[in-house]
């Protein structure tokens, strides 16, 4: 099956909102409308998903070394050139998140989307 690819170009909206709560097995549930603020980027943003792997050398390989996907994923973003503002709403969910220690806290949900603007 293959993956979808979206292009939004440089007209393009990210919100963010904070995960308040987790779900049993550990996902993100996602926050209210509300609760999203308008993330102001520059010209730029990558995002994307990788599988992981884990790497397996036994009898069975010859001794090589392999890497078997092991069904994880990460995520990553790149915000290129940014200027931060320090009270900016969005800023500050970032910021509240890369310095929690709740249970949720770290976790930020993340809209992408094409922009209104022509």
């Amino acid at each position: 099956m293959a993956i979808p690819k979206f292009r939004f170009g440089k007209n393009f909206i990210i919100r963010v909102a904070a995960v308040t709560t987790l779900a049993a097995d550990g996902s993100a549930t996602k926050p209210e409308a509300a609760n999203f603020k308008l993330f102001c980027l520059p010209k730029d943003a990558k995002i994307g998903i990788e599988n992981t792997t884990v790497d397996i050398e036994n009898f069975c390989t010859g001794g090589r070394t392999i890497s078997v996907r092991d069904g994880g994923k990460n995520g990553s973003m790149d915000l290129g050139e940014t200027t931060w503002v320090e009270d900016d709403a969005a800023v500050v969910i970032l910021q509240d998140a890369a310095f929690a220690e709740t249970e949720a806290g770290g976790y930020v949900y993340f809209e992408v989307l094409p922009s209104a603007r022509a």
